[in-house]
């Protein structure tokens, strides 16, 4: 198996450009929407939920986003 490697010479090993929101996760399930009263929060958006694997991977990562007015 071939692995990837990073040159240590760089700021950043991965930089994702894209879409970072929240994920809102129903905590009781099999039931309808009108009856769920509690959510878990979740990092959403696959280029955040990448960098974030790869951060905790031990990568120095880097996002690049925009802020919604």
């Amino acid at each position: 198996m071939t692995y990837v490697t990073f040159p240590s010479g760089r700021s950043f090993d991965f930089t994702a450009i894209g879409r970072l929101c929240i994920d809102l996760n129903a905590n009781e399930i099999n039931r309808p929407m009108e009856q769920t009263m509690t959510f878990t929060k979740y990092v959403g958006g696959s280029p955040a939920n990448i960098t974030i694997g790869m951060s905790r991977l031990g990568h120095k990562t880097a996002f690049i986003g925009k802020i919604a007015d």
